[in-house]
């Protein structure tokens, strides 16, 4: 299920570029020229020695290529949404439930935020009262 999330990212990735090299083809000469680029160089590139025209190249690309990579992001956060629910859709409401409680327990272990439960299901009481048995049992053993 990994793979098939990466293999969809790098797709996105391939149509997008493809997609961007081909409006850079389209774009008329007859726009003026931006007298300076806006932002903030790239980590480590104020250690260089740019010269003034060589920064403005620089921060003009950086920035390009941020807000190319803003909306892909975008884009791979909207298919993990859309993957999430329509695993869930295949599961059943006691194998929705599971899942949830596995991934409470996964993500109180780990502190990390790897979730395929959107945040705006409900916890049950059950899975509130097993929360604070193994909070309690982790207590125990510090």
């Amino acid at each position: 299920m990994f793979r098939l999330a990466q293999f969809a990212a790098v797709a996105l990735l391939l149509v997008a570029s493809a997609l961007t090299a081909q409006d850079s083809k389209n774009t008329s000469d007859d726009t003026p020229a931006p007298t300076k680029a806006k932002g903030a160089l790239p980590p480590n590139f104020k250690q260089l020695g740019l010269t003034e025209d060589q920064r403005q190249k620089v921060m003009k690309i950086h920035a390009s290529y941020k807000s190319k990579m803003e909306s892909l992001n975008e884009q791979l956060s909207q298919l993990k949404s859309e993957e999430r629910s329509e695993l869930l859709k295949v599961l059943s409401d006691t194998q929705r439930t599971k899942l949830r409680e596995i991934l409470t327990h996964e993500t109180e272990s780990t502190k990390t935020s790897t979730k395929i439960i959107p945040a705006e299901t409900k916890k049950d009481s059950k899975t509130d009262d097993s929360t604070k048995k193994t909070e309690d049992k982790k207590k125990d053993e510090k």
